[in-house]
């Protein structure tokens, strides 16, 4: 499956019982969700990039309290650590 909603589609067609997706397609197909784990995913910028207008606008987004309500009501995303900035060597900083 490409898509986690295809994968809940499978689960309420009968075609499977179970399978990996995200807590917000469970609850709006109206599944049972059992976590796994938490998927980190990084966003890396150039640092030469790091200043340009549409850069900003998108770490602004990921910032913004609105944006930040709508996933927390989704359910399942940890936004603690969103839009912050890791530089490499530091802890926490991808491999």
């Amino acid at each position: 499956m490409a898509r986690h909603i295809d994968v809940g589609f499978e689960i309420i067609n009968g075609n499977a019982e179970a399978g990996l997706g995200i807590r917000a397609v469970a609850r709006s197909l109206n599944l049972d969700f059992i976590p796994v784990q938490w998927e980190r995913y990084d966003l890396i910028i150039p640092k030469s990039r790091y200043f340009d207008k549409n850069i900003q606008a998108f770490i602004s987004l990921l910032r913004d309290p609105r944006i930040i309500a709508h996933a927390e009501k989704l359910g399942g995303y940890d936004l603690k650590r969103s839009a912050s900035v890791i530089y490499p060597g530091e802890a926490g900083a991808p491999e």
